[in-house]
């Protein structure tokens, strides 16, 4: 019996996605809402790549402005999001109002991301594609390229206000756990991440959040991609010099687990 295909690629396609590093993926125009948006293009291209059935519905439980919601509608698939800030509603429904058409239908809740699991029924999501708050990162100065901070918002319950980072780590894992529960056998899990330095001190994100999502115990961590951004940043500056050489953080990591059977 020959085994379901994986996608809907031609096998040019497929080798060009293929390549561990993604580029040309930038942000949205328009979508000054929102202080970390996710493009569109980059959920699209991750449906491409591991969605074979467009009957199906895309999760994600930090839905923000909405892309990701957005590039499922545009495939022709459901969607269902959630995000604590209400405002953010308001502007994937702005977004929304220009697409031409789109597919089955969506859901979109302000809700915790923490406590979904009575929304959506188990094994019912073909896929989640989620960018959760890099920690409380946007609280922070900026001393790569001097930008104001911008938050995500002044909740406290907001995931991006947490200060303590095992506390933001097990409740990413607390997030992982329902996301578990609401996919199907086999479905994706793809988390977009990246490594953050605090002052002196750097901390693995793309890596404990792994560990976080892998200590659920339901997922398998199947691959990573590279999200290359250097062409989105113009006004960086020459971190630690002259006293310590540091790395300026220019690429951000997909990292792609699947549920067990």
């Amino acid at each position: 019996m020959m085994a379901d295909r994986a996608n809907n690629l031609t096998g040019s396609e497929w080798l060009k996605n293929s390549f561990s590093i993604w580029r040309g993926l930038s942000k949205d125009s328009g979508v000054l809402d929102h202080p970390a948006p996710f493009p569109i293009a980059l959920a699209t291209k991750l449906i491409d790549c591991f969605v074979a059935d467009r009957k199906g519905v895309l999760l994600d439980p930090f839905a923000g402005s909405g892309s990701s919601l957005l590039a499922a509608l545009q495939s022709g698939m459901g969607a269902v999001g959630f995000d604590i800030n209400s405002e953010y509603r308001a502007v994937f429904e702005s977004r929304l109002s220009l697409l031409e058409s789109f597919g089955a239908g969506w859901k979109y809740e302000v809700q915790d991301a923490r406590n979904f699991e009575d929304i959506v029924d188990r094994n019912s999501i073909e896929i989640c594609i989620t960018s959760p708050p890099y920690w409380d990162i946007l609280n922070r100065k900026r001393t790569a390229d001097g930008k104001v901070p911008r938050s995500y918002s002044v909740n406290g319950l907001d995931l991006g206000n947490l200060e303590n980072y095992r506390e933001f780590l097990e409740s990413l894992g607390k997030v992982a756990e329902q996301i578990g529960h609401s996919l199907r056998p086999r479905g994706y899990f793809i988390l977009n991440v990246m490594d953050i330095r605090k002052g002196s001190k750097f901390y693995p994100l793309h890596q404990d959040a792994s560990d976080a999502v892998l200590k659920f115990g339901a997922f398998t961590l199947e691959d990573i991609i590279v999200w290359d951004r250097q062409s989105e940043y113009n006004a960086m500056r020459p971190l630690g010099y002259p006293y310590k050489f540091i790395v300026n953080k220019v690429h951000e990591y997909l990292l792609i687990f699947r549920k067990k059977d």
